[in-house]
Order: structure tokens, then C-alpha cells, then sequence
């Protein structure tokens, strides 16, 4: 749990990353919207990036914690977040481009999506390839839909919009990971071959 400073950091940093390039964000404006000092900033993180980290980390730990919600509601959930932020996304996704921005999105996507897949009740059954397809299946659709909605490929830009997408893939989707853990156990893999 982030303390008072930490929070502080990371709102100052996010209201910034709103407005320009995270790479074109420098640890001297952080620490001037903060009113602290740059040993205090370097008392709790690295650099920027660091910080956003950070930030996603906790949204995460917040969303491992809340055992009440499946797996497509934390996945959909998260988006909903990163959704509220569509300009720091923007900005991160401009300044670090886009490979780094799905290799740094797929990471936490691929994290989350472990994460649900292990306390699934149903996938101590399933076989580590099976498992790190599923991941890499989930964090790519979901990377994808990110990086057009950034892009506005496939959206007019607003969050709503999204959303509404969202939605829609929610409904299609509704049950997946259910059915390919009974396809997993149906045709099991010669972990051997």
C-alpha cells in the first residue's frame, strides 16, 4: 500500500503524463508539482517509469485482492481503468512506442491472466503450455484492443466508445475460460513430444 508520498508522486506524475510524452517528463517537474525534493523522489522510485509501474502495480494487487470478481470481470475491469487514462496511455505509448508499449502492457496483462488462471479452481488439471497459451492469447486480443483504441483505428476516441466495445466483447465472451479448461482436460497435451 503506497504511502502519503508515494500517492502524491504518482498523482502529480499521472496529471503530467495527461499532458506530454512520458519520455519528455523530467524527475525536476515531478518533484516541483510535489513540493518535495529529488532525494526524496529517488527515496521511492528509479525514474518515471518507475512510477507508473508502481501505479500499475497497485491497480493490479487491487484487483488480485478482490476475489469476488472472474476472471473476464478483473481483465475488463483493468481496461475500464486504463480507460480513464487515455491520454496518459497516449502519451506513454508515444514516448516508449510500440513495442515497448505491448511488451510493457502484455507483461501486466500476462501477470493479471496468470494470476486468475492459477487460483481457477478447475486449472491445477490444465498443462503449463496450455496455461501459457491461454495467457498469451488474452494478453494479445487485449493489447490489440488497446492499441487501437490509442490509435483511434477502430474507435472515435472517447471512453464511451470503448466501452460499448468492451461490452460487447464481455457478452461474446462470457464463459471462455470455462470452456477451454474442459477443451484442455478433453484433449490433454504429450507434454513428452
Amino acid at each position: 500500500m503506497p504511502g502519503i508520498t508515494e500517492k502524491l508522486i504518482a498523482e502529480k506524475t499521472l496529471e503530467l503524463a495527461s499532458k506530454k510524452p512520458v519520455n519528455k517528463i523530467t524527475v525536476k517537474e515531478i518533484v516541483s508539482a510535489c513540493s518535495i525534493t529529488r532525494n526524496t523522489f529517488y527515496y521511492h522510485y528509479h525514474d518515471v517509469y518507475d512510477v507508473l509501474n508502481a501505479i500499475m502495480q497497485d491497480k493490479l494487487t487491487e484487483f488480485y485482492e478482490n476475489s469476488e470478481l472472474d476472471l473476464d470481470e478483473r481483465l475488463f475491469d483493468l481496461i475500464d481503468y486504463c480507460a480513464s487514462y487515455k491520454k496518459v496511455w497516449h502519451n506513454l505509448y508515444k514516448g516508449i512506442g510500440r513495442e515497448r508499449f505491448s511488451d510493457y502492457v502484455g507483461a501486466k496483462m500476462k501477470e493479471l491472466i496468470s494470476y486468475n488462471i492459477d487460483n481457477y479452481e478447475r486449472t491445477a488439471q490444465i498443462s503449463r503450455q496450455d496455461r501459457e497459451i491461454i495467457c498469451e492469447f488474452y494478453s494479445e486480443a487485449i493489447i490489440g484492443v488497446m492499441i487501437g483504441w490509442i490509435e483511434n483505428g477502430n474507435y472515435n476516441g472517447d471512453k464511451q466508445d470503448l466501452m460499448n466495445w468492451l461490452d460487447r466483447i464481455r457478452k461474446l465472451f462470457t464463459g471462455q475460460v470455462e470452456l477451454i479448461v474442459t477443451n484442455s482436460m478433453k484433449y490433454p497435451i504429450d507434454e513428452g513430444n
